[in-house]
């Protein structure tokens, strides 16, 4: 089955472009049926048969066509045309802007967990950073041409099969702005009288 939610605007910035962000969740992937994973969305809507063929009022693991999407594919596909005997664990973290791959990296099985793996996506001006169950496993990517608009929303979408395969996210947390940037402040304390 595949579903997909879209977080509220208003509950972040109604009207803002949001341009930087750090969202964290807990994620935990099981199974071992045909699901083929989750992804996590910042980009406009899809816009029906347009920009996914399988869309239908929902989208799965391979996001939308449309801005950044963070793939996590339990079921990877392609690299098993290059091996020759058993097929692999072909887990993979993708990242794609505009349907465009931007960077892929095969995990063998880390993705399918039995306990909660503690996920971070974070976009800022250095870049896109991916941190998965404590392995930071990208740093820095730029993405040339990124340019959101108030219409741009957050969304996380998943597919899995009916052979018990089950995707489970949980503490959904999104900052936006100034709020993701770390900073020393000097402090200084005063007694007057």
């Amino acid at each position: 089955s595949t579903g997909s939610i879209v977080i509220a605007r208003h509950a972040i910035a109604p009207a803002a472009v949001i341009r930087s962000f750090e969202a964290s969740f807990e994620l935990q992937m099981t199974g071992r049926g045909v699901g083929n994973g989750l992804s996590f969305v910042y980009g406009l809507p899809p816009n029906g048969f347009q920009d996914w063929p399988s869309y239908r009022g929902a989208f799965g693991e391979n996001g939308t066509a449309r801005g950044l999407n963070v793939h996590f594919k339990t079921d990877g596909f392609g690299r098993q045309m290059y091996v020759e005997g058993d097929r692999p664990v072909d887990q993979v973290l993708e990242v794609t802007y505009d349907g465009e791959v931007v960077e892929r990296m095969w995990l063998g099985d880390s993705l399918r967990t039995n306990s909660w793996a503690n996920v971070t996506i974070r976009y800022d001006d250095d870049g896109l950073e991916v941190v998965h169950n404590g392995d930071r496993r990208i740093a820095n990517l730029p993405l040339f041409g990124y340019k959101p608009t108030s219409k741009w929303q957050f969304a996380i979408g998943a597919h899995s099969s009916p052979q018990g395969d089950t995707h489970k996210l949980d503490n959904l947390r999104i900052r936006s702005g100034e709020l993701i940037h770390e900073a020393t402040v000097s402090l200084a304390v005063s007694v007057n009288g």
